[in-house]
C-alpha cells in the first residue's frame, strides 16, 4: 500500500469581519495565510484566536492541520482531538484525526472516528474512501471494495475512489484490473501522477516495461521532483536492457538528491553490466563514502577490481567485508578467487574451505577449490570436489566442464566424453574445454 496522505483541509469561508469577535477576526486571518500556504504565519493567528477564547473548536481545528502541514503530526493530533472534546460532533476535526490513527496504524480507532463522522454526514464520499482503505490495510480487501463502491455511488466519477482500488488490485497482484482503475482514475483526473506511476508498476509487474516507462514518463511530467518515478523508470528500463536510459535517470535523481548511496550502487551495477568497471568502482566508492557498512557495495567493487587485475584492491575490499560479516561463505568464495588469480593458490584453499565450512552445500566453492586443485596438479582432488558440485547443483555446466579436464587429464576417455557432451549440453563451448585441456598439456610439456 501506498502511505497515507491527508485529504483534510482548511475550509475557508469569506464572511466579512467587521462586527465579528476578535478571535473570529484572528481566526479569518490565519485562514486568508493558510490559502497561500504560509503555515507558520496562519499558525500564529489561529493560537491569537485560541487565547482570546479557549473554546473556539473551530481554530483549533485549523492550526492542526496547519501543524500537520510543517509535519508536527503529534501536535496536529492533540488539536484535532481538543476539537473533538469541545464539540463531539465536529465532523472535520472526527475525520482528519481518523486520518491520523490511521498514519499512525492504529486502525480500529480510526475506524471509530470515521464512523463517528459517517454518522454525522453520511455523504461525505472521502470518508468511505478513507475506511476503504483503511481495511485494505487490515488486509480486509471484501469490506474495503464494499467501502469505495460506497463512496462511487455517492459520486460516480471520483478519482481517488478508483485509483484506490486500483491500489487494492495492485496488492493483491491483479495486474491487469488495477491497470483498469487507474485509467479509470485518471479518465477523471488527468493531474493525478500517482495514478500514472502506480498503473506503470502495474505494467512492469506484468513484465509490460514499455509501457511501464510510459506511465512512469507521465508521472514525471506531472511531478518532475518525485524521486520514486524516476527510479521506477530507471528499474522498467533496466528490465528491458536499456541500461543507458536507466543511468540517465540515475543521474536525473543524483540531481535532486546527491545522498543516496542506494542510486549509486544501483548505477554502479549498470555499469558492471555495459563493462565499464572503471565507472562501476568509482560509485561503489560513493556508495561505500555515505553508507560504510553496505556490504554488498565491497562485494561489487571487490568484483570490478579483479575484472582488470586490481587484486590487491579486490583482496582490500574481501578483508573489510570480513570484519563487517565473517560469517559471509560468499566473501571467502570470491576472496578465494581472487587470491588464485593474484598467485596465491594455497591461500586460496584455505578460504574456499572456509566458505565450505561455512556453507556445506554452496556449490560453486567446490568448483572453485576444484578449479585450484587441477592448477595445482592434485586432480584426484579436483574430481572429489567436482562430484560434490554437481551433486550439489545437476545443472552447473562449468563445473562437468572443469570434471571433462580432469578426466582428459588422465586419460578416462569415457568420463571425458560423457562430461564433455554434458558440458556443452548446459552451455559451455566445446572449443573452450578442449582448449583448457591443451593448456594443461603444454605446461606439462614444459
Amino acid at each position: 500500500m501506498l502511505g497515507w496522505v491527508f485529504y483534510a483541509g482548511i475550509f475557508l469561508i469569506y464572511i466579512s469581519c467587521i462586527g465579528n469577535p476578535e478571535y473570529k477576526k484572528e481566526h479569518s486571518l490565519g485562514l486568508e495565510l493558510a490559502q497561500q500556504e504560509l503555515w507558520q504565519e496562519a499558525i500564529g493567528h489561529f493560537d491569537n484566536s485560541i487565547n482570546l477564547n479557549q473554546d473556539y473548536a473551530a481554530a483549533y481545528v485549523d492550526r492542526g492541520f496547519a501543524k500537520y502541514k510543517l509535519n508536527n503530526i503529534e501536535e496536529a493530533f492533540n488539536d484535532y482531538s481538543k476539537a473533538i472534546d469541545l464539540d463531539a460532533k465536529n465532523f472535520q476535526a472526527l475525520s482528519s484525526r481518523a486520518e491520523i490513527y490511521a498514519y499512525k496504524g492504529d486502525y480500529n480507532s480510526a475506524l471509530g472516528d470515521l464512523d463517528l463522522a459517517i454518522d454525522i454526514k453520511n455523504d461525505d464520499p472521502s470518508l468511505y474512501v478513507t475506511k476503504g482503505k483503511i481495511f485494505g490495510s487490515l488486509g480486509e480487501t471484501d469490506k474495503a471494495f464494499k467501502q469505495f463502491e460506497l463512496a462511487l455511488e455517492l459520486n460516480s466519477e471520483l478519482a481517488d475512489a478508483y485509483y484506490n482500488i486500483g491500489i487494492t488490485y495492485l496488492g493483491l497482484y491483479e495486474y491487469t484490473r488495477a491497470i483498469e482503475y487507474f485509467q479509470k482514475s485518471i479518465d477523471f483526473d488527468q493531474m493525478n501522477a500517482a495514478a500514472y506511476a502506480n498503473k506503470g508498476v502495474a505494467f512492469a509487474a506484468n513484465g509490460e516495461y514499455i509501457s511501464a516507462t510510459s506511465e512512469f514518463s507521465r508521472a514525471i511530467d506531472i511531478d518532475p521532483n518525485q524521486i520514486q518515478y524516476y527510479q521506477n523508470r530507471a528499474r522498467a528500463f533496466e528490465l528491458s536492457g536499456k541500461y543507458d536510459f536507466a543511468i540517465k535517470d540515475y543521474e536525473t535523481i543524483l540531481k535532486l538528491n546527491s545522498e543516496m548511496p542506494e542510486i549509486y550502487f544501483a548505477r554502479a551495477n549498470l555499469y558492471t553490466e555495459l563493462e565499464r568497471y572503471d565507472l562501476a568502482v568509482i560509485d561503489y566508492g560513493k556508495t561505500i563514502a555515505l553508507a560504510p557498512e553496505f556490504e554488498d557495495a565491497y562485494l561489487n567493487r571487490a568484483e570490478s577490481y579483479s575484472r582488470f587485475a586490481q587484486y590487491g584492491l579486490a583482496i582490500a575490499d574481501y578483508e573489510k567485508l570480513i570484519e563487517l560479516n565473517s560469517s559471509s561463505p560468499a566473501v571467502y568464495n570470491g576472496l578465494g578467487l581472487v587470491l588464485y588469480y593474484s598467485g596465491e593458490p594455497q591461500s586460496a584453499i584455505v578460504s574456499f574451505d572456509k566458505a565450505i565450512d561455512l556453507d556445506p552445500n554452496l556449490a560453486d566453492s567446490y568448483n572453485n577449490r576444484a578449479a585450484v586443485f587441477l592448477n595445482t596438479g592434485l586432480i584426484e582432488k579436483a574430481i572429489n570436489d567436482l562430484n560434490r558440485s554437481i551433486q550439489l547443483d545437476p545443472e552447473f555446466g562449468l563445473a562437468f566442464a572443469n570434471r571433462a579436464v580432469a578426466y582428459g587429464l588422465i586419460d578416462n576417455v569415457e568420463m571425458f566424453e560423457n562430461d564433455l557432451d554434458m558440458a556443452v549440453i548446459l552451455g559451455v563451448e566445446r572449443e573452450a574445454i578442449l582448449s583448457t585441456i591443451s593448456q594443461f598439456m603444454d605446461a606439462v610439456q614444459r
